[in-house]
């Protein structure tokens, strides 16, 4: 199955709505920590310049991983491909200045389990997606995290 889905996924790729991505520090979630520079990324339709999907992000390649948060697609657009572009654009655009990251969502709940599970299946070589967990040993002090950080992140 796995291979079969990596075979698709040049495919189903070019079948994604084309966005723009517009990249801004998130001046709300700096903390300090260099580690953990989290930004803010917009997508727009590149035809029309229409607003269609935002997030926050974080890149920690000492982690291995993209932490994704907040992620909202405007409501027409949704169950149309434009969250899996927007997801595949930004794991693209990381990819490009730092080796292959996992992404990992902060927030996993009933309402986008659905999309995140898809999100894994679809190309698990190409476009990795992770949960997010605790490691054994795991101290929310070396991350940088803190309570204000972790209620900031919610949407």
């Amino acid at each position: 199955m796995l291979m079969i889905a990596e075979l698709l996924w040049p495919l189903r790729r070019r079948q994604l709505p084309p966005l723009r991505l517009v990249v801004s520090d998130d001046a709300r979630l700096q903390r300090g920590d260099a580690r953990f520079d989290w930004k803010k990324v917009s997508a727009f339709d590149p035809e029309t310049g229409a607003f269609v999907a935002r997030a926050r992000f974080c890149v920690s390649p000492e982690m291995g991983r993209i932490y994704l948060s907040g992620i909202w697609v405007e409501a027409p657009l949704r169950r149309r491909g434009y969250g899996t572009a927007f997801v595949v654009a930004l794991a693209e655009q990381a990819h490009a200045q730092h080796e292959r990251l996992s992404l990992t969502p902060l927030r996993e709940n009933l309402a986008t389990h659905a999309f995140w599970q898809r999100m894994r299946e679809l190309a698990p070589r190409s476009v990795p997606v992770t949960r997010f967990f605790h490691p054994p040993g795991h101290n929310d002090r070396d991350t940088g995290w803190t309570s204000g950080v972790a209620s900031s992140l919610l949407p």
